[in-house]
């Protein structure tokens, strides 16, 4: 199994991705996600908020074009569909956004 971790900086496409992927002879399993201040889902700014969100979403969606092709050797290895990976993650995401968010509120309360 390989992971991928993609530089946003070097503008890399799903295909030339695949393409690496595909040359190395093992599946992927999953793309390393983001992360940095202005991906904070707890940010008080609504706007900020609804960006770090949508980016998460938008890189659930990039993961699955990544990765197709690859369910075969995903499947023999025990590993989760691409749609499964994404619902989970996309579950996974909201409760941890809500957990934080709710941290945050407690200690906007306290100090």
């Amino acid at each position: 199994m390989a992971q991928a971790y993609r530089n946003h900086q070097a503008q890399v496409t799903t295909a030339q991705m695949r393409d690496v992927i595909g040359a190395s002879g093992l599946p992927c399993d999953s793309l390393h996600g983001i992360f940095g201040e202005e991906f904070d889902p707890s940010n008080p700014d609504e706007t900020g908020r609804r960006f770090a969100v949508d980016t998460f979403k938008a890189e659930a969606d990039f993961q699955e074009m990544v990765e197709k092709g690859h369910e075969p050797e995903r499947r023999k290895y025990g590993v989760a569909t691409p749609e499964e990976t994404r619902r989970t993650r996309l579950v996974i995401l909201i409760a941890v956004a809500l957990v934080i968010a709710a941290v945050a509120t407690v200690l906007r309360i306290l100090y």
